[in-house]
């Protein structure tokens, strides 16, 4: 279980960045962080990851503090795949995913057998295969973020965090990859933690939704009972209807969105 109990950072601003944020996250869940941008979410990602350090608040992973633990410790607890990434030059899709697997071997160790296999089966899972040798720097931006996504998955640990995973995607490949991250938490206890804007991505595969709002969590919940008109108020204002659709990643009717402009400002 992941959980982020009274986290605030302030930097110092007129406002925080996050505000007194709690939130609980169960084992086998996919949990999608929705907001407006300024709204927390990179930030709360990075708090959780280790990358920001909360001014007050802790980070909890079955209960044990992330701020206990060696950053080689807990990057076997957490792997992140952070938005706005720039493929390094030369350096070969293969050996980006398999810079993954430091935390399991050291930085300067050879790979083994397993972490072969594990990288490949990584890259075969986000339908890379064939790219192995090319240079990264190469990739189109969604074939990157496919490859950043591979390396997340070879990382293999227990949470994922992915900070706009999709931004670069294609709607096909948009839900190739929420079908992934389904399948990646399915019936093994893994959490992944997945920031957006795509609020109709998220109900087709997220078990819980938070939506923030100025760093603070304005709504928590299961899609059917976050994604309604107030629940979505912060995104959308009143300019928003709420249907229904059947999403086959779920097995089940789940809440859609559309949203319009009316030309008062508002989204």
């Amino acid at each position: 279980m992941l959980r982020v109990v009274d986290v605030t950072v302030d930097r110092g601003t007129t406002r925080r960045a996050l505000d007194s944020v709690d939130l609980e996250v169960r084992a086998g869940s996919v949990c999608f962080v929705l907001g407006a941008n300024g709204s927390g979410k990179s930030t709360l990602l990075r708090t959780i990851a280790g990358v920001d350090r909360p001014s007050s608040g802790h980070v909890l992973v079955d209960g044990v503090s992330l701020a206990s633990l060696s950053p080689r410790t807990r990057a076997r607890e957490i792997s992140w795949m952070s938005q706005g990434l720039v493929a390094p030059r030369r350096v070969r899709v293969f050996d980006l995913v398999a810079s993954a697997r430091y935390p399991h071997r050291g930085v300067f160790a050879r790979l083994g057998q397993r972490d072969s296999e594990i990288v490949h089966d990584a890259i075969r899972r986000v339908d890379l295969d064939g790219y192995a040798a090319r240079f990264a720097h190469e990739l189109s931006g969604g074939e990157l973020a496919r490859a950043l996504l591979a390396r997340a998955f070879a990382q293999d640990t227990g949470i994922v965090l992915l900070d706009e995973p999709t931004s670069a995607l294609d709607p096909r490949h948009k839900l190739a990859f929420a079908r992934r991250i389904a399948e990646w938490t399915r019936g093994s206890g893994r959490i992944a933690v997945v920031a957006t804007h795509d609020v109709n991505l998220a109900s087709q595969v997220a078990q819980q939704i938070v939506v923030l709002d100025r760093g603070r969590v304005v709504a928590d919940g299961r899609p059917e009972d976050v994604m309604t008109p107030s629940g979505l108020a912060c995104l959308f204002g009143e300019d928003v209807v709420i249907g229904r659709r059947f999403s086959r990643l779920a097995d089940e009717s789940r809440p859609w969105v559309l949203a319009w402009d009316d030309g008062s400002g508002g989204t």
